[in-house]
């Protein structure tokens, strides 16, 4: 559930900072809309991980001076569960991740972004965003 949490939470966060940067006089988003994607993306992350639970198997094997005890799947509907979650939830994300942060870039390199943000903010903030925005990428 928290992987899932985690993942859904960078691909919306780096969206959200694609919209901010590429259009900076875009209305933001209202507090109550953010509580709304919060709400949205754990119940979301909770229904994808109950089948990861229901389909455990939890074993117990005693050998002679150790107890082994394991907990997997056994079931071959849970390791189809697994490469479409996987698939979904790691390899979306990450598009949606690396298009969002490759228009930023891209958007910075435009001498038209240079401008707008050279009469509304200080260059040093202006680079201090970029920096910023470099080190989520990387991330």
């Amino acid at each position: 559930l928290v992987m899932l949490v985690s993942v859904t939470s960078l691909a919306t966060i780096s969206f959200d900072r694609m919209v901010g940067v590429v259009s900076p006089f875009h209305q933001h988003l209202k507090r109550r809309h953010s509580l709304a994607i919060i709400v949205i993306i754990w119940v979301v992350s909770a229904m994808l991980s109950v089948p990861f639970g229901l389909y455990r198997v939890y074993t117990v094997r005693e050998w002679k001076d150790l107890t082994e005890r394991t907990c997997g799947e056994e079931d071959d509907k849970i390791r189809v569960w697994w490469v479409v979650s996987i698939t979904g939830l790691t390899w979306l994300p990450l598009v949606i991740m690396v298009v969002s942060y490759t228009t930023i870039f891209v958007s910075f390199k435009r001498t038209n972004f240079r401008r707008t943000f050279n009469k509304r903010e200080h260059p040093a903030i202006v680079h201090l965003k970029q920096r910023v925005v470099r080190m989520m990428f990387v991330v």
